[in-house]
Parts: C-alpha cells; sequence; structure tokens
C-alpha cells in the first residue's frame, strides 16, 4: 500500500504515484515492487484485451522476489481473475502447489520420465 496508482507519464515512462503525490520511476524500486508493477501492467493489458484477443497470461515463476503477503495478493488477485483468463504459471517451487488446489498440475519431470523425453 506504498503505492497509490501506476502511470505513464508524459515522457512514456512508467511510473507508481504514492498517497501523497510523489512520483517515482519503476527502475527506482525494489526488485519485487517492480516486479508486481510490471505483473500489474500485463494484467491490466489482459484485461483490456479480454473482449477482442483473450489470450492466456503467461508467467514463469514471477513471485520469487515477493514476501509472503505479496504472494499471497498475488495469488488472490489471479484467482479472481481466473473466471475470465487462463493463466498458464510455470515454477519450480513445490510449495505454489498448495495455493491452487483446484488447478490442473503438470509436472515436467514425471511427464518426462512416463514419456522417455530425454533432458536438454
Amino acid at each position: 500500500n506504498r503505492y497509490e496508482t501506476l502511470e505513464v507519464n508524459e515522457e512514456g515512462i512508467f511510473e507508481a504515484i504514492n498517497p501523497q503525490g510523489m512520483r517515482f520511476r519503476i527502475a527506482e524500486l525494489s526488485q519485487a515492487t517492480k516486479e508486481q508493477a510490471y505483473i500489474s501492467l500485463r494484467f491490466a493489458l489482459a484485461e483490456s484485451l479480454l473482449d477482442t484477443v483473450p489470450l492466456p497470461v503467461i508467467m514463469d515463476d514471477p513471485f520469487v522476489h515477493f514476501d509472503r503477503n505479496r504472494v499471497k495478493q498475488m495469488v488472490q488477485l489471479m484467482k479472481d481473475l481466473a473466471s475470465n483468463h487462463q493463466f498458464l504459471y510455470f515454477t519450480c517451487h513445490e510449495e505454489m502447489k498448495s495455493l491452487w488446489p483446484d488447478a490442473h498440475v503438470i509436472d515436467v519431470v514425471t511427464l518426462q520420465k512416463e514419456r522417455s523425453v530425454p533432458t536438454i
């Protein structure tokens, strides 16, 4: 809750704005806050294209720099958006499966063994 909104300024620079109106370039923020801002931007884009080009949202371990609270908030947001959006979430962190008990999970290692696919 440190920032109230995200905007692209007149120069085309992506910024976070705090409740006092101070502007911060995304590059000035912590790694986790930058990643959260870019994920938010992707979600906004997916939402804006929903009626014309309903593309899936593909994410590859997007929360590795997040604390537990941020992960919880992002997972809840994804659950809220899941009725209108398809999410393809790739991770190597086993504990993430517990956050989506109803998700269709494909374990690549198991799949690889079952199909005798060579490792790269």
